[in-house]
């Protein structure tokens, strides 16, 4: 059932975007490893908005929530879903 949410979550999204956001928050990341997460897929530096944007999005979502030094992916099966999400 996550799988499925996050899917429809990401469809008529920048889904490769979302997804690598969230790939560092699997554990608390800052925003900084974030972005640098993003920019290394990317193979280019990214705008302060643009990771703004997609953080924003991930928390109005629920997907993100902030903790003590960063964000963090709120729901602990979507967090194990990333993990293993090469398996899949």
């Amino acid at each position: 059932m996550v799988k499925e949410d996050f899917e429809r979550f990401l469809q008529g999204r920048q889904s490769d975007l979302n997804t690598v956001a969230l790939q560092p928050a699997t554990s608390p990341a800052r925003w900084s490893e974030i972005k640098s997460s993003i920019g290394a897929r990317l193979g280019r530096t990214v705008s302060d908005s643009t990771v703004n944007n997609i953080l924003d999005n991930l928390t109005e979502a629920m997907l993100v929530e902030h903790v003590e030094g960063g964000f963090r992916v709120a729901d602990p099966m979507l967090r194990t879903l990333l993990l293993n999400r090469d398996q899949m």
